[in-house]
């Protein structure tokens, strides 16, 4: 889990599904990239990580990622604006350097591919 695919996976979603939504949702991108980075450093906690794998049944997991969204969503609306702006701005840097992992993968693959499989002259 990464704030930049959450982001990556927000957008392209809104993107397919209407576009008016799409330049909406551009315009609130830092908030949501905001929130979404705090969510990952929150569920990147080590005591909620522990206590998360000691737990065996999945209703209780569930309650446990229920109650710490709770906890986070609460912590989240008492940051300052400056607080959850750069925190926005690490949302946007992390989004950058997964769309250039992406870029980069995407062109070995498509060498690869071509190596094993060259295209056929005319």
């Amino acid at each position: 889990m990464s704030a930049g695919k959450m982001t990556f996976r927000w957008v392209s979603g809104i993107a397919q599904k209407q576009a008016s939504w799409f330049v909406g949702s551009l315009q609130g991108k830092a908030a949501y990239a905001a929130w979404v980075v705090f969510l990952v450093q929150g569920f990147r906690d080590n005591g909620f990580l522990l206590q998360f794998e000691q737990t065996s049944d999945p209703w209780a997991r569930a309650r446990l990622v229920g109650e710490k969204i709770h906890q986070l969503r609460e912590a989240f609306a008492k940051l300052t604006p400056e607080e959850k702006e750069a925190l926005g701005k690490t949302g946007e840097v992390e989004l950058r350097a997964g769309i250039e992992l992406l870029s980069a993968d995407k062109k070995r693959v498509m060498e690869l591919v071509s190596i094993v499989d060259p295209p056929v002259p005319p």
